[in-house]
């Protein structure tokens, strides 16, 4: 018997992501639903920088129910797993932004005002901590040498 054999199963992915080949900048978001006496079931989605314009919001739904969200007049009923974009050019600066968890009744979960000033762009994203909702963002600010998309 060998004395030095690793016996233990090759791990296996919790998740594969793809990254486009062309992408230069990108932000992977991670998120794990948690099931009552199951393994956690793993997500993820890729953001390529050249996604989403310069001055401009995009907002994820990882958490595990549909989102309610007024952007200043706009309301916008997000998905669960889905994103959306919100450009700079439909709201004046800075906007105000509530976000609403829809069951079992309709409450605010978020309130804020964005600002969409020129060089910010933002990608937020919303999830389940603990039986509530929480947003956590990645604000990125353009330099003079930066060159985005238009």
């Amino acid at each position: 018997m060998e004395a030095n054999k690793d016996v233990r199963p090759p791990p296996v992915p919790l998740l594969t992501l793809q990254i486009p080949a062309d992408t230069k900048l990108a932000y992977a978001v991670l998120w794990a639903e948690n099931h009552a006496q199951k393994q956690a079931i793993w997500q993820g989605r890729v953001f390529s920088a050249n996604d989403w314009d310069n001055s401009s919001l995009k907002v994820l739904n990882a958490s595990s129910e549909q989102i309610g969200i007024s952007a200043g007049k706009k309301q916008i009923l997000l998905l669960a797993g889905k994103s959306t974009d919100l450009p700079a050019r439909e709201w004046s600066d800075p906007f105000p932004v509530k976000m609403f968890q829809l069951k079992p009744e309709t409450k605010c979960v978020f309130s804020s005002t964005w600002r969409v000033t020129a060089g910010r762009r933002e990608l937020c994203f919303i999830f389940n901590t603990n039986h509530a909702i929480s947003l956590r963002s990645i604000l990125e600010m353009s330099s003079p040498n930066t060159t985005f998309r238009k």
